[in-house]
């Protein structure tokens, strides 16, 4: 297991100081980009290769030894890692850079000064936003009611929440509703999130204390409305939107300390509205109806007794509990470990911090460690049994007639029981950043192909240098964070479901609005 190897007391070969001192060059790289052409960092492929080269390029550095001693052919594994990003980060320099320059000189610009109703373009597009973004909630409100989203039961009754959250998104069974609720939390709120966090800039600036409270208000209201579902992960994203809202406006030039006080104040309403959900106060001021909210998403589920669930004994109560969760994959048992100990009752210490290491921990684990430990064993799956094939993309190979392969379900149920040390659910999905995945699906290939699809992100980059100058820093401080992503999840599905592209189509389709209904006068001008 990664979390026991030490590679000091291992030992280090010759090819293993081989991947460190590449990971060293590329953080000398890095460096002198950020000082001498600082506006390439506007460039998505820049942020990718930036965050793989610390969560992915220097742990897998470090670490090589372990994996050095349980994959056939480790040098496959070092030239992955190594040259998706060293090859992408010395490609992606020469590219486009007449275009980042100019997208970065529009950081300073106001844009449209007035709107065809008379009130500020910026209020305007918040105002927008928030119209689609009730509109989309409202769609999934009609088909899960309130209290049986997986918020309600994180307030009202805790211990069935892993179950609730399944019920609340993936048991739904139309479609609308869920991808209503997905583009509001992935999109819509992270581009409303950004553009409020400039108006808090701006009334912070003037002193306009009820303007920012204001603000601040909308803000968590939002954010709420995006988390249906009580995942953990959605008020830690919304708050790294802040975070490089903040740096993006300050150009990315700012003191490490001011950068790390603007990451801690950014996370203080995530942890703040995860403090008041899991406040005592609140427990048992309703009940989640696990069986009126299965009834709601069409799932019947036979009963072990007769009558309804709070009418039976203890025992077959708890029983059917059991059953009930035993059909529905429990993520945070796959992806993040308890940070719990047998002595952890005896110091656990004020309620907030409880609440930060259970709700705030496992998705920075999740970021940073899940990925490459999954990673393994995708790289394994193919040195093993030979590269999965087109089938691993399920989108493509619907269009292309292949028989689809789960494989992040095939590779979790293979090596999960191994690494955990005990069954695990029949539905556990082993997520991994895409750099992984194409190799377990194409072999040493996946090189050429990850390099090319980091160098497609950079279309976005015409569109920086469209969206109107006001949309810019907060389109930026929404779609950064998507970054990380792209090391969970496969690249398709951050394009598509977690909003890198559907971000994009917001901004442009806003700018289009401010600029061509009628009675608008557009002027660009410089701050």
């Amino acid at each position: 297991m990664i979390a026991e190897y030490n590679p000091f007391e291992s030992g280090i070969t010759g090819f293993h100081a081989l991947n460190i001192l590449l990971a060293m060059v590329t953080s000398v790289l890095l460096f002198l980009i950020f000082v001498k052409a600082r506006y390439l960092f506007i460039k998505p492929s820049v942020w990718l290769l930036a965050v793989s080269h610390v969560l992915v390029q220097w742990p897998a550095a470090l670490f090589f030894g372990y994996y050095q001693s349980w994959l056939p052919r480790p040098i496959e594994f070092s030239a992955l890692f190594q040259g998706t990003i060293i090859l992408g980060l010395v490609l992606t320099v020469p590219l486009f850079r007449p275009t980042a320059k100019l997208a970065w000189a529009r950081l300073g610009a106001k844009g449209v000064t007035n709107s065809p109703i008379g009130i500020s373009p910026d209020i305007l597009a918040i105002s927008i936003l928030a119209v689609v973004n009730v509109v989309a909630i409202g769609l999934y409100l009609a088909e899960v009611p309130l209290q049986c989203t997986g918020l309600y039961s994180l307030v009202t009754s805790p211990d069935v929440f892993p179950l609730a959250r399944e019920i609340s998104l993936k048991l739904v069974k139309p479609a609308l509703p869920r991808y209503a609720l997905t583009l509001a939390s992935s999109s819509i709120v992270p581009l409303m999130t950004g553009l409020l966090v400039m108006q808090i800039i701006k009334h912070g600036r003037t002193q306009s204390f009820g303007a920012t409270l204001s603000c601040l208000i909308c803000l968590i209201a939002a954010w709420l409305l995006a988390d249906l579902t009580g995942a953990k992960g959605v008020f830690v994203a919304l708050s790294l939107v802040v975070t490089f809202t903040f740096l993006w406006w300050r150009r990315i030039s700012v003191n490490p300390l001011v950068a790390a006080i603007a990451l801690i104040c950014s996370l203080l309403p995530a942890i703040a509205i995860t403090t008041v959900i899991g406040a005592a106060p609140f427990r048992d001021r309703g009940s989640y109806d696990i069986d009126f909210c299965l009834n709601v998403v069409g799932l019947s589920i036979p009963r072990l007794s007769n009558g309804n669930l709070k009418a039976e004994q203890p025992a077959l109560q708890e029983r059917r509990k059991e059953l009930i969760a035993s059909l529905v994959i429990k993520q945070d048992e796959t992806i993040a470990p308890s940070f719990d100990d047998e002595k952890s009752h005896e110091r656990e210490g004020p309620k907030y911090l409880k609440i930060l290491k259970d709700n705030i921990m496992p998705v920075f684990y999740r970021a940073a460690v899940v990925p490459l430990q999954t990673g393994g064993w995708f790289v394994h799956h193919e040195q093993m049994q030979g590269p999965i094939g087109i089938g691993g993309i399920p989108r493509i190979a619907r269009l292309l007639g292949v028989p689809v392969v789960d494989a992040p379900n095939l590779i979790g149920r293979t090596y999960g029981p191994v690494y955990y040390g005990h069954e695990v659910s029949p539905t556990i999905s082993a997520s991994t950043s895409f750099i992984f995945a194409n190799y377990a699906y194409f072999g040493p290939l996946a090189i050429a192909m990850n390099i090319a699809l980091i160098l497609l992100l950079d279309i976005a980059l015409f569109a920086f240098v469209r969206v109107n100058a006001f949309l810019l820093v907060p389109l930026l401080g929404a779609l950064t964070p998507v970054s990380f992503k792209f090391l969970e999840a496969e690249y398709l599905t951050v394009w598509l479901t977690h909003g890198y592209g559907v971000m994009i189509l917001l901004a442009l389709a806003l700018t289009f609005f401010l600029k061509y209904c009628p009675h608008n006068a557009a002027v660009e001008a410089k701050a």
